[in-house]
Parts: structure tokens; C-alpha cells; sequence
């Protein structure tokens, strides 16, 4: 059982009940004492100290006592509180009692500190076994014949966590819950031991913190650190899940969590101004005084930090319950400047339309769809989609669990803004400065190719709607709509001009308030419509119109969108649902053009560039690139290196052709690259791509192959021998699209051009001397 909200406001009403006592308690004697301002009283002089509560109880009684004959219900309260207080007196001989407190119909407190070792948890543990051992079974069967049906007698312990402060009403009642929660859950010798080791990791704060890299995949280098924590490396809990599944079961993960943050923040170390903590955080914490806003930014300011270096975290596989509110909770802390993450998205209970609604500011996928998403055009399709739904909603996005360089290439590719995981290295304290090298952020928008988005006009995808005018009444639209489904809508026009708009769901909902039909029913719909539907002209682009769709209110953010012509007459409405259902299409007709290791754009997406230049007729030259020599690279030094090196030819290019006009890059496959350039930027992008390619090629090479210049391997036809270091090659083929010419006239001259080149050593350019293809002769 998990302490709920339930629990809290049962305890607190029970305790809020009691009559104060007409005179204060005899020394030496345990009495009973009214509501938490009176425990609050008795115990703040204790302040400090350690103090534990141990409860007693029969599980829903107060429901079952109805039932069963009323004198024996009397009896067995009175049997219980006697049985507490004997009990106690038995099986904790070494601790003081300082009140015993009756919190609810058959259910009892004892509040107690150690006589003589503070903080022992361990003894304190053997005789809260002892107790719950001594009573709980033989209560059980007491009460079970008493009453004529089995009754249950749940014990259970808690400390009563208030640091070094004077604890209050809200310290109280959550030990109080906490105990509650141990008391329905089994607790044998074995887990008398877990959790005497619980409590000393705890009290120590002897626990391992470590964070793992967040590559900035925009600017290259650390973008932060995700924080993790776990016990001793061989003690039980050195698994992280083990650790906070405990915490949860013994009602503990409040504190743990306190305890988590007041680490991660100690052992952090310096930041830089724009670097980032992505601090995960409990939805237990989110009472925890120390968790406020006011209290978090002074922690973080005597670190010289502030609220812009925290992103918090929320794991999306809490419940849906949960998580639905936890963003609106967490308002006062974004206000306050820090961020919120949706953590674990794809791989926990949230949903597409809770994360539009809570617009995070970070959308951080479960590491299992990064897992060889090179080589799993499904999981790419679905990372791609995230990444447009964050674009959408004003997120950035961080792809958890990359573990290759392939990986790492196809997430780049995809413009995301980081990514971790075990390709970046294990999590570690202190902290990792470094991600090693990152692959170009090859994406259309960066190199000015075919930008990622879709041009198809929104008036395609209208459809036909429900029209009224604005005399119509509310309850003729009602009747209208009848048992239609919610996300229906009727378009309010005058003259064909759209004036509003009414979603059957919004109508319901004011229908079914308390005076909702009475107050419209007759009344026209221009009282309940949305005065302010969003209009969009039909030949505007889908994705235009979406970024306005998903950047309204939260309450309107999935009406439709009402399209008109450009006299602004109505044409139809397109449903948010079929609008991202086309730009996801669009994501999954890109991914099959591009390349999977550099994200580059492929075969198709190179052809339809070339045939977009033809139509135009604009002069252009197209140099193709080819590494020399790569294949006895690749058997010296392997594939993994051999990826790098075209990651290296990527970069190169990406950064030759950035800042010039009108140019496009395409991986062709393997090391073969095509850039498309006006003619005049052909060979100064040659000279500048080979004198960087020349100097970072070196790095790729141990000091022995450097020196010598080459390294040994074999030729394509087997034979052994020494071979230069890999070189490029880049033949440059005008083209005039004066005329039209065919695939294979160009792919015939390409060839013959890169033959030539390649006749030469080292790193070389050479232009076609003829007349440029498609040339009027």
C-alpha cells in the first residue's frame, strides 16, 4: 500500500477530532493527547532527537464495526488499547513513551524516543519485530472470534523525519502515514535487515550519486548531467529501481529523495552559466517543505547556481493519475525558473495528448527506442515523431539510452537537441567534462537543402462540417450533434463566413453544470461558441498551421481548425488528429530518403534535388566525393573507426558548404557524398573541404601509420602491399538544365569524372573540362 492523499486527510481528520485534554499528563505517564498542535507541543522540546511512532490498528474497522454486535465491538477497542500499551511497555523496554495517541476509530500511535542509543536503528528495529511479532497474529485471532469474522491487525513503524528542526503538524502525519503503509505490507526477518540498512544508508547519507553525460547535440559538448543514485556497489540496494522500490514500500521515498537532491547538489561541482542539472524528481516530494520553490533557488544560490542550471524531471511512468497533475503542481517552481522534463516518454503511461497539454519544456525518451534505431526504421519513425511533436510544442528533446555511433548519428540526424547513454561512458563522480567527438547535426533546415517540413496546403485535408447559422438555438445544435462522437464540431457562419465554432465536448461540458441547461438551452449558440476559432487559409502549408494550432490556449488546443478560401469563406474543418497524423507521414517519407549513419539525405532525396533544380533551370555544379584508399582502412582499423572516418567526410562538407547560398549535401552510401553548389562556389568548397579533411584525417591514425605515411593491407584483388593514408577525391560536373538530360547521362559523366580524379594522389579536385550537361550546343 502507498501512502495516498486519502491516508493523509483520514489521519488528519482523525487527530483533528479529539478533544483536548481538560489537564496536561502526569509525569512519567503516557496519556493521551489531542491533535497534532498538542503532539507538536509534547515533542517539540525533543527537536533533533530521534523519534519514532509505531502504529496499531484493525483494517477497516470503522466499516465492519456496523456490522457486528456492538458490545463486542467495545471490547475489542478496549482489548486493543490495552494490548498497545502493555505491549509496548514489553517489547520496548530501551525507549521512553512519550504519548500514546488514539488516530482513529481502532487504530492507536505510540511516539516514543531511544533511552540510551540514539539513532540505533537497528535495536530499535529487533524490538518493533518483536512487537508487531508478539501482537499482531494473536490480536488477529483474538478479534476474529470476538467479532464472527476475520479481522486484520496491521503494525507498522516510521521515524518521525524532521531534521534538525522542530517537527510539525506535517511531520507528524506523515510518519504517521508512513507506518501505516509498512503496517499492510509483510515484515520478516529478512526485511527487518533490508531495512535496518535502509535507514543507516539514510541517516548516513552514505549513498553514491553519479551522472551520466547530456551531449549537446546543437553546439557540441556537455549540455549537463542526468543524476542518478544508488546504494553500496555490493550491499542490496546497489541496484537504483531496489533502492527507491523500497523507499516507496517502506513510505520513505519523501526523504530519500530530500536526501538524493541535498547530494546530487554537493557533489556537483562547477557549471557552466548554460550548462544543466536534470535533477529526476519523486511526486512524494512535491509536499516536502524543502522541496518549495523559495527553498530550492537559496540551495542552489550558496552553490553559485541558479534555477536556469535545474531541469526537473518527471518520470512519465508514474501512474497517468499521477503524472496528469504533477506539471500544473510544478507551476510555481517553472515560474520560479526552473524547467520540467517529461522523463521515460514512450515507455511509461502518458500519452501524446497529456504532453501537449503539460508542455514540457524537455521531452527525454526511455532509453529502449534509441536501442539500434540505425537499424529499425519503426523506432526512428517514432523518435522522429516525438521530435516534431517537441518542436510543436516549444520542447527541446533528449534521446536516452544511445550506446553507439551509429545510434548517435541517426538521433543527430534527426535535430534533436542531446542525447545520452552508455555511448558517452557510465555515469560516474565526479562528474564526466567531456562527450568525445560528436557527428554534424546534418539536418535539411542547417545545409539549406530540402527543409523538414510538409508543404502540402491544410485546405487537402479539410473535410466537409456541420453548419449553422447564428440564429440557431443551444439546444437545436444538442439535437443536431445527437449521439455523434465528442470530437465533433459545428461551424457558426453568417453568410458562409465562419463566426465560431462549437466542439461537441465543450458543449457537454456546459450542458452538465448545474444550471447549465436552464441557462442556455434556449438561448442562441453564439453564447457558448468560441468566438475565436482558429481560421486558416486553405493554401497554407500543414505545418504552419499546426505550430498556431498547438500554441493556443490549453483549453482550445484540440479544436479543429476551421479553413476558408481567400475571401474567407468557409471550406471545411481539418480535426488537430489528421493534421499530425499527415506531418508524421511526411517524418516517415523522409526517414526512408536519408541515409542511416549521417542523416544526410539519400539516393531519393538527392534525385528530387536535381529534378527541383531542373525546373528552375538554375546553372549549378554537382562534385561528387569519394575517400581513396577506405577499404584497407576499414580491414586495418575496423568498421567502428570506418564509420568515423565518414562521419569525418560528413562534417567536413556540412562545414564547407555552411554560409553559402543555395547549396545541398547527399550521402550517396558508403564514402560516396554529393554536393550541389552554384558554380562558382564548386571549387573553393573543394580547396576548403580538403585542407580540413587533410589535417583531421592524421587523428584517425596511431603515431606509427602517421609517420610512415601508410599502412599495410590488401588491394581489392587480394594482393598485400603498403597503402597511403585515405584521401578525397571530388570531381566536379557542371550542369545547365538548358535542356533535359537523362539519369544516365549524368551518372556517365559523374563516373568518368571521378575515374580521372582518382588517377591523382593524395587529396585532389578536377573539373569537367566539356560543355556542361543540358547545355544548348
Amino acid at each position: 500500500m502507498e501512502w495516498t492523499s486519502e491516508t493523509t486527510h483520514y489521519v488528519k481528520g482523525a487527530l483533528e477530532t479529539r478533544p483536548e485534554p481538560r489537564s496536561g499528563p502526569a509525569d512519567g505517564e503516557a496519556q493521551c493527547l489531542a491533535g497534532p498542535a498538542g503532539l507538536c507541543r509534547e515533542l517539540g522540546p525533543r527537536a533533533g532527537a530521534d523519534i519514532g511512532v509505531v502504529t496499531v490498528e484493525i483494517a477497516a474497522f470503522s466499516r465492519i464495526l456496523p456490522e457486528i454486535d456492538l458490545q463486542a465491538g467495545y471490547e475489542i477497542l478496549r482489548q486493543l488499547a490495552e494490548a498497545v500499551r502493555e505491549g509496548f511497555a514489553r517489547y520496548f523496554p530501551d525507549c521512553a513513551l512519550l504519548r500514546l495517541q488514539e488516530t482513529g476509530v481502532a487504530a492507536h500511535a505510540c511516539f516514543f524516543s531511544p533511552r540510551s542509543c540514539p539513532g540505533d536503528g537497528g535495536g530499535v528495529l529487533a524490538s518493533f519485530s518483536a512487537f508487531r511479532a508478539g501482537l499482531s497474529d494473536t490480536l488477529s485471532r483474538r478479534f476474529t472470534h470476538m467479532a464472527g469474522r476475520h479481522l486484520a491487525v496491521d503494525i507498522g513503524y516510521a521515524r518521525l523525519d524532521a531534521g534538525s528542526g522542530e517537527p510539525g503538524p506535517h511531520h507528524i502525519l506523515k510518519a504517521l502515514c508512513q507506518a501505516q503503509c509498512m503496517g499492510k505490507n509483510e515484515f520478516d526477518a529478512e526485511r527487518c535487515q533490508l531495512h535496518q540498512t535502509f535507514e543507516r544508508l539514510l541517516a548516513a547519507r552514505e549513498l553514491d550519486v553519479r551522472y551520466q553525460p547530456v551531449a549537446d547535440l546543437s553546439a557540441a559538448g556537455v549540455l549537463g548531467w542526468e543524476v542518478s543514485i544508488r546504494g553500496d556497489a555490493g550491499g542490496p540496494f546497489a541496484d537504483p529501481l531496489l533502492l527507491w522500490d523500497f523507499a516507496v514500500q517502506c513510505g520513505e521515498e519523501a526523504s530519500l529523495d530530500r536526501v538524493f537532491r541535498e547530494l546530487a547538489l554537493a557533489h556537483l561541482g562547477t557549471v557552466a552559466e548554460r550548462q544543466k542539472l536534470f535533477l529526476p524528481i519523486r511526486h512524494a516530494s512535491l509536499d516536502d517543505p524543502a522541496f518549495a520553490p523559495a527553498r530550492l533557488v537559496a540551495a542552489l544560490e550558496r552553490l553559485g547556481l541558479g534555477p536556469a542550471n535545474v531541469v526537473l524531471s518527471l518520470s512519465e511512468t508514474s501512474g497517468p493519475g499521477e503524472l496528469s497533475c504533477l506539471f500544473e503542481r510544478l507551476e510555481a517552481h517553472r515560474a520560479a525558473g526552473f524547467e520540467l522534463a517529461a522523463d521515460d516518454v514512450g515507455g511509461g503511461a502518458s500519452n501524446l495528448l497529456l504532453l501537449s497539454r503539460a508542455r514540457p519544456d524537455w521531452i527525454k525518451t526511455c532509453p529502449g527506442l534509441a536501442e539500434a534505431v540505425e537499424a529499425n526504421p519503426f523506432k526512428r519513425v517514432m523518435l522522429e515523431t516525438l521530435a516534431l511533436l517537441a518542436d510543436k510544442i516549444g520542447a527541446r528533446m533528449a534521446v536516452g539510452g544511445v550506446a553507439s555511433d551509429l545510434a548517435l548519428s541517426t538521433v543527430a540526424s534527426m535535430g534533436v537537441a542531446a542525447a545520452l547513454g552508455p555511448h558517452f561512458g557510465d555515469p560516474a563522480c565526479p562528474k564526466s567534462e567531456t562527450v568525445g567527438e560528436l557527428p554534424p547535426k546534418a539536418s535539411f533546415d542547417i545545409l539549406g537543402g530540402v527543409a523538414r517540413q510538409c508543404s502540402a496546403p491544410i485546405g487537402k485535408l479539410a473535410d466537409e462540417c456541420l453548419t449553422v447559422d447564428t440564429q440557431t438555438t443551444v439546444d437545436e445544435v444538442k439535437e443536431l450533434l445527437g449521439e455523434r462522437p465528442p470530437m465533433t464540431n459545428v461551424v457558426v457562419a453568417s453568410n458562409r463566413r465562419p463566426v465560431g465554432i462549437v466542439m461537441n465536448y465543450h458543449l457537454d461540458r456546459r450542458l452538465s453544470t448545474r444550471y447549465g441547461n436552464s441557462l442556455f438551452a434556449h438561448k442562441s449558440v453564439t453564447r457558448i461558441m468560441n468566438p475565436r476559432p482558429l481560421l486558416a487559409e486553405a493554401t497554407q502549408a500543414v505545418e504552419a498551421v499546426a505550430r498556431q494550432a498547438m500554441n493556443r490556449e490549453a483549453s482550445m488546443v484540440y479544436d479543429d481548425i476551421v479553413v476558408v478560401d481567400a475571401e474567407g469563406l468557409l471550406v471545411g474543418t481539418v480535426s488537430v488528429q489528421k493534421m499530425l497524423d499527415s506531418l508524421a507521414q511526411v517524418q516517415v517519407e523522409l526517414a526512408k530518403g536519408s541515409n542511416p549513419l549521417t542523416g544526410l539525405p539519400g539516393n531519393m532525396a538527392i534525385e528530387q534535388e536535381v529534378n527541383r533544380r531542373a525546373k528552375i533551370a538554375l546553372p549549378v555544379s554537382c562534385v561528387y566525393v569519394d575517400l581513396d584508399h577506405f577499404k584497407v582502412y576499414n580491414d586495418a582499423y575496423g568498421f567502428t573507426n570506418g564509420d568515423k572516418v565518414i562521419l569525418l567526410t560528413a562534417r567536413v562538407l556540412a562545414e564547407a558548404l555552411h554560409g553559402r547560398p543555395d547549396c545541398f549535401l547527399g550521402h550517396v552510401g558508403g564514402d560516396d557524398f554529393v554536393c550541389i553548389t552554384p558554380r562558382q562556389e564548386a571549387e573553393p568548397l573543394c580547396r576548403q573541404t580538403i585542407e580540413a579533411f587533410a589535417r583531421a584525417i592524421l587523428g584517425h591514425y596511431s603515431p606509427e601509420d602517421q609517420i610512415r605515411g601508410a599502412i599495410s593491407g590488401k588491394a581489392r584483388d587480394g594482393t598485400p602491399g603498403m597503402f597511403p593514408l585515405v584521401s578525397l577525391s571530388m570531381g566536379i560536373v557542371d550542369c545547365a538544365f538548358e535542356i533535359p538530360f537523362s539519369t544516365e547521362e549524368f551518372s556517365q559523366r559523374v563516373a568518368e569524372v571521378k575515374k580521372f580524379a582518382k588517377t591523382k594522389p593524395g587529396n585532389s579536385y578536377v573539373r569537367d573540362r566539356r560543355a556542361p550537361l543540358g547545355a544548348k550546343v
